[in-house]
């Protein structure tokens, strides 16, 4: 019996697709959604291992973002306000603080030219077809998948370092359910995430990233105002504040 293997469809498809996506995200201006994350490494001794978490972000376009993640090595929070960026540590009850004036894209920007890679933020931004697009070489229509009960069109793109796969809900609401990142370059030099307090992994190499976003009961519309997040800042103002050990943020998590 022959095996089964999809056909993939023209590239334009594909491209038509994230196109149809992106403008979906762009339209809207406030919304909230939850998620989870699995990132998986190889150890020296090529054994994989994967570590699981999961968390939720509610956006105000174009300058206001929260987006808080739990896992058994990360307990974090973020808060963007169009002035300033606060990270939230609450399991080392500590924040930082600095000013970074302007929009959401101009953050990812900003963090990304420090160093900080912030995969998965590419959907957050105001034109995401332009930031996912950029240096793909390949590009296909798998077909289509289920994602948690949810029919989605199933997308393959290939850049020079990494393989990435998007599948989108079908029909009116083009809402990305499963986002998967896998770097080609596991034998180089290690990527950008170091999970060295833990024990056995000392030294590994991240292979993969897979997000798994909301289905259409779990990506909703705000609506109340994102500013009820800010409560109460912290009590030091002081800009580019570094991490002090029992120092806890007040602020409150995003109305529902």
């Amino acid at each position: 019996m022959a095996a089964f293997a999809p056909v993939a469809h023209a590239e334009d498809d594909a491209r038509a697709i994230l196109r149809s996506t992106s403008d979906y995200l762009a339209k809207q201006q406030t919304f909230s959604a939850t998620f989870n994350t699995d990132i998986e490494v190889v150890t020296t001794d090529l054994q994989k291992i994967q570590f699981a978490s999961s968390g939720q972000v509610a956006v105000s376009r174009p300058n206001k973002v929260h987006a808080a993640r739990t896992g058994g090595f990360a307990d974090v929070e973020m808060i963007f306000d169009g002035k300033q960026l606060t990270i939230h540590s609450k399991d080392a009850k500590s924040f930082a603080r600095m000013d970074v004036p302007g929009t959401i894209d101009e953050l990812v920007v900003k963090l990304e030219s420090d160093g900080h890679a912030l995969p998965g933020a590419d959907l957050l931004l105001s034109n995401v077809y332009d930031a996912l697009n950029a240096g793909v070489v390949d590009a296909k229509h798998i077909g289509t998948g289920v994602i948690g009960g949810v029919e989605c069109e199933h997308l393959a793109f290939r850049n020079a370092d990494t393989d990435w796969q998007l599948w989108v809900r079908t029909g009116a609401e083009p809402i990305p359910c499963k986002y998967v990142i896998t770097s080609k370059a596991v034998t180089g030099a290690p990527p950008n995430i170091r999970l060295s307090s833990i024990p056995g992994v000392q030294r590994q190499r991240m292979i993969s990233r897979s997000y798994r976003l909301p289905t259409a009961s779990r990506w909703t519309r705000r609506k109340c105002p994102i500013s009820t997040i800010f409560r109460k800042e912290p009590a030091n103002d002081q800009a580019h504040e570094t991490c002090r050990p029992g120092r806890r943020s007040s602020y409150h998590p995003p109305c529902r």
